[in-house]
């Protein structure tokens, strides 16, 4: 498939993944490195879609994996801006509903800028918090993928 790029940038209290190109079966390790570095390093992982164009079984599978560590942890993973075929894999899959903050969540001052979610204080953890356990359970999720 086409060429695929996450960039990582960091504010306070989250950091934001941006996704561009497609993401099938050969961007799966990059993806899987990028996703479980930002949960180890922020509570708060923000996954925007804007320019992500293609998302197959794979990618939908490293969200999911990456949902269930930071879950773990006490952090939270939340997929923005997603448009066309990727929203509606999305949709199809149910992580449109899952990888959002939960709306009765309170909004802390890092998130005022955007509206895109709401996070509550308990969703922000420490990187430290990140068991290895976590990342062994990823580990273990890779064999079924």
């Amino acid at each position: 498939m086409g060429r695929f790029e996450a960039r990582t940038s960091a504010e306070a209290g989250r950091i934001t993944v941006a996704l561009a190109g497609e993401c099938d079966l050969s961007a799966r390790e990059h993806l899987t490195a990028i996703l479980l570095d930002a949960v180890r390093r922020e509570g708060v992982v923000r996954v925007d879609m804007t320019r992500l164009a293609f998302i197959d079984s794979s990618g939908v599978h490293r969200l999911d994996a990456a949902h269930h560590v930071a879950k773990r942890s006490g952090a939270c993973v939340c997929v923005v801006d997603a448009a066309g075929p990727v929203a509606d894999v999305l949709e199809l899959t149910g992580l449109d509903t899952l990888l959002v903050v939960p709306a009765r969540s309170v909004e802390p001052a890092s998130f005022v800028a955007s509206a895109s979610f709401v996070a509550s204080a308990s969703f922000v953890a420490s990187a430290s918090f990140v068991a290895s356990a976590s990342l062994v359970a990823l580990a273990d999720e890779d064999r079924y993928a």
